[in-house]
């Protein structure tokens, strides 16, 4: 893997190239690798720099994304003070106290006490895990709760972490959300719910599919235009929990 220094706006910015099996050059910017630039085997030094540069248009107006891999580098290990929740607008302090034997996570009120040995990775994997419990409970009761609302009946509901998809709905109807979404707003988290219940009826993205969501959710382009804006959906979660 090669390393280009690329100067935008002012900045120096590292771009990492991986050569694989693809058909053209692609760049790509994501908040944990920053700016990567992918490339066919074979395509020369010169000829990816020249691609880059020819791109400094299109990179001028990915600032604000480039500015969060500088953010990821920052804070993606350091252990947070406290998680502030979008969906209901509630702010847990997080306090850490060392415990080497039986790591946990306990609530009290406002407060999660997190037993671990101090690690990063350790206590992500505490926090995750509560946040997948919590999730649970709360992401679970409004989905159901617009289920009945729209007559929209789902097989069964899943939580589980992937990157940047907030949800999906198999044939049998069985709905998976992404725990995450508990950072996102509430109207942002409604509308993905009501995407997979619509699912439920087309399990496509069909014309009827559009209309059905159109119908449930009369804001539909502004909360599509949100989940496509990765700068605002990275503002709501705290860089501790990005993939």
């Amino acid at each position: 893997m090669n390393e280009f220094m690329v100067n935008v706006k002012g900045h120096t910015v590292s771009c990492q190239v991986e050569r694989r099996s693809v058909s053209r050059m692609t760049l790509k910017i994501t908040p944990s690798k920053g700016l990567q630039c992918l490339s066919p085997h074979g395509v020369s030094d010169t000829q990816i720099a020249s691609f880059i540069h020819a791109n400094q248009d299109w990179l001028k107006k990915q600032v604000r994304l480039l500015g969060l891999s500088e953010q990821f580098c920052r804070e993606h290990n350091s252990l947070p003070e406290q998680l502030q929740l979008g969906f209901d607008n509630s702010i847990f302090i997080v306090v850490h106290e060392r415990a080497h034997r039986s790591p946990r996570v306990q609530r009290t009120s406002k407060q999660l006490q997190v037993y671990s040995n101090g690690s990063a990775v350790q206590v992500r994997q505490l926090l995750k895990s509560w946040i997948i419990v919590y999730a649970g409970e709360h992401l679970g009761a409004r989905i159901n709760a617009l289920s009945t609302q729209h007559q929209l009946p789902f097989a069964g509901l899943s939580m589980g972490f992937a990157k940047m998809r907030w949800g999906s709905c198999r044939h049998d109807k069985a709905i998976r959300l992404n725990p995450l979404l508990l950072f996102l707003p509430r109207p942002i988290v409604e509308h993905v719910m009501l995407h997979e219940l619509c699912h439920t009826v087309h399990h496509n993205h069909s014309k009827a599919f559009w209309a059905l969501l159109e119908e449930l959710d009369p804001n539909i382009n502004a909360h599509k235009s949100f989940l496509r804006d990765t700068s605002k959906l990275y503002s709501h979660i705290p860089p501790f929990f990005w993939p």
